[in-house]
């Protein structure tokens, strides 16, 4: 029994829509109440984050919370052998905004949450 599946053309109802521009995508849906996130990267390879002030973007219209090392939620540390038990894996070791060592460039230091992005 042969079935012809692959290369078979197929009408999508979206296409037109899609093609022109004019489709919608989960992103673009407003929902009311929500906030975004923006993180804030190391700009140094190694160091130490003597203090961060963070009272004028605080002022700032439409900031709602600045996370850094000194107020973020304490995680739980994991290990990776556990996480691959699962078929999980990890990109990343160091857990985010824990303490106020700078490890590489790019580091996440701080998330910035506001009403827009």
């Amino acid at each position: 029994m042969r079935m012809n599946i692959i290369g078979k053309p197929i009408d999508r109802k979206d296409a037109r829509l899609k093609v022109t521009g004019a489709a919608h995508y989960a992103a673009e849906f407003k929902i009311a109440d929500t906030a975004s996130a923006f993180a804030v990267r190391s700009a140094i390879g190694k160091g130490t984050i003597a203090s961060f002030d963070t009272s004028s973007a605080e002022r700032s219209g439409g900031v709602l919370k600045i996370l850094t090392y000194q107020n973020a939620p304490r995680l739980k540390a994991y290990q990776q052998e556990e996480v691959s038990k699962t078929g999980g894996m990890t990109g990343e070791q160091l857990l985010p905004l824990q303490d106020n060592k700078i490890n590489y460039f790019g580091q996440y230091i701080a998330l910035v949450i506001a009403e827009t992005y």
